[in-house]
């Protein structure tokens, strides 16, 4: 049945207080009529406002074209042209701040969930790739040897040019992976030095299971070998190989993507003590270590009341993984009101429905200890708004004398992340910008030759899909400063 309604077609889902006992997807993901039926409310805009909207310019009408018509390999093929990373993308893009916020649909109701139909059409794709692959050779096979010998012949010269040049990308994030899939693509040599022991970066180590199951990076990454892409793990550059060394062992050009991995604190009294985690530490033993199974040893405190300070993503993700790893009461505590909190709608209404308890205009001043050094509360002062600041939210103000403590025996401090200045320190003359990530011009080159960067080892801590736009970016203009080199 069409919806005819300026509303989505609602995404199924576990329910609340089934999913927030398990890891497993929240969002099931739609099925092909409600895909169908959700394509149609597009209303094929002459100026396709929605594209402009995305960071590596998926042309959104005509996938969403394609859908309509029940033709998902080819709505597939559409994306996959200029994003590397769809099963990712249609989970964890903030599409509301993106395209689906220019979705002119949404001037009298709700946008086209462009982000659930990319999903879906990756999804089916992933599902049936086996057996299009299969028909696509058997289709290839009939060919004779005059016309294959023609398609040889017809590559685009810079492949043929290019493929005995090496380059490394330091990184195996959203911002590496792309960058490494688009040289490939252009048929260069490419290595991706990863510091951790797996792939992925924050797609591995920081976004929970439940929002993006790990064996969709896994097969990104297994599609990335099958192309020739080479991973090594445990490559931390700057410490075991730097950034000049890397030249010398032959690589013509290298892309920095190390993303901004730092965890920030607040500089309170009591963050040393035992039970006090960054969200970076949290997140990392439960997804990429496996915390949350049992045959896994990594070591997670299982607190049974748990303080998370942060409004974001990240903060939503840690409560979220707490409830589930057993805790009684989950806390956030947010120094602004719901109105100014920066996490994304559909993550807050997740966590409101597992239970988590939102304490709002509440910021800590300190953690509370007990004789044996473990956390035993979280000292708060109670907040009001004032006026705007340089963000645009309005200022938080303290209210003397209204402190309080709340009764916890874990806290996690998911305030934001810095950049780790590990390869501007060990690469000669690699300039600086004013956010204290790495220089580079609007092609992501930097002031060194050969060198580029992009993502968040540049911006700042940002989005999966901005990285993943410095991505494609810097391999634009790698493969141009290659082939001007030869």
């Amino acid at each position: 049945m069409i919806n005819l309604k300026n509303v989505k077609n609602p995404m199924p889902e576990q329910e609340p207080q089934v999913r927030a006992a398990n890891f497993m997807e929240v969002a099931e993901g739609y099925t092909p009529q409600m895909a169908v039926n959700e394509a149609m409310r597009c209303l094929k805009c002459r100026k396709k406002p929605c594209t402009k909207g995305c960071p590596v310019m998926v042309n959104i009408p005509a996938f969403v074209e394609k859908v309509a018509q029940s033709d998902f390999a080819g709505a597939y093929e559409i994306i996959s042209e200029t994003s590397a990373l769809p099963r990712v993308c249609g989970r964890v893009c903030p599409q509301e701040n993106q395209c689906e916020g220019l979705c002119v649909k949404g001037v009298q109701g709700e946008p086209v969930a462009i982000g659930r139909l990319e999903r879906f059409v990756a999804d089916w794709y992933a599902e049936h790739e086996a057996e299009l692959n299969a028909n696509e050779n058997a289709a290839e096979d009939e060919l004779d040897a005059e016309e294959e010998e023609i398609k040889v012949v017809s590559r685009p010269k810079e492949v043929l040019s290019a493929s005995l040049q090496k380059v490394a990308v330091v990184g195996a994030g959203p911002a590496g992976l792309t960058c490494a899939g688009d040289m490939a693509a252009k048929g260069y040599d490419v290595t991706v030095l990863e510091s951790l022991h797996k792939p992925g970066g924050v797609l591995a180590y920081g976004i929970p299971e439940f929002r993006l199951p790990k064996a969709i990076v896994d097969a990104e990454v297994s599609k990335l070998e099958s192309r020739g892409v080479k991973f090594v793990n445990n490559a931390v550059i700057g410490r075991s190989e730097t950034v000049d060394e890397l030249f010398e062992d032959g690589y013509e050009a290298v892309f920095v993507g190390t993303g901004a991995g730092l965890p920030s604190f607040m500089n309170i009294p009591g963050e040393n003590l035992l039970g006090v985690y960054s969200a970076n530490e949290y997140l990392t033993r439960i997804n990429l270590m496996k915390g949350y199974l049992p045959e896994y040893d990594t070591p997670v405190q299982r607190a049974k009341r748990i303080a998370v300070v942060g409004g974001g993503n990240v903060a939503m993700d840690a409560a979220r993984c707490a409830m589930r790893m057993g805790a009684e009461k989950v806390y956030i505590v947010y120094r602004r009101s719901m109105e100014e909190i920066p996490a994304r709608a559909e993550e807050i209404h997740h966590a409101i429905e597992e239970g988590i308890d939102f304490q709002l205009l509440r910021n800590p001043v300190a953690v509370i200890g007990d004789d044996e050094g473990h956390v035993k509360g979280l000292e708060c002062v109670e907040m009001k708004l004032g006026e705007p600041d340089a963000s645009g939210r309005r200022r938080p103000e303290v209210i003397e004398g209204s402190n309080f403590i709340l009764d916890v025996d874990c806290v996690i401090m998911a305030i934001g992340t810095k950049l780790n200045k590990l390869i501007l320190e060990t690469t000669e003359n690699l300039a600086e910008n004013r956010r204290g990530g790495i220089e580079t011009d609007e092609g992501a080159a930097t002031n060194r030759e050969g060198v580029f960067a992009g993502g968040d080892a540049v911006t700042g801590a940002a989005t999966v899909i901005l990285a993943m736009g410095a991505g494609k970016t810097a391999a634009a203009g790698m493969d141009k400063y290659l082939s001007e080199k030869q």
